[in-house]
């Protein structure tokens, strides 16, 4: 049990980061694409 909980954790620290990571990522994208461009790509 205690190998699950600890798993558990691990896991949703890794889907944080990288879902922190992605944003943070996004961000710098966004300021090199045009917002033209960057609608498209958000539709995929």
């Amino acid at each position: 049990m205690e190998l699950f909980i600890i798993f558990c954790i691990a896991f949703g620290g890794f889907v944080f980061g990288y879902q922190v990571g992605r944003n943070s990522l996004k961000k710098k994208v966004k300021n090199f694409v045009p917002k033209t461009q960057w609608k498209e790509a958000d539709l995929e």
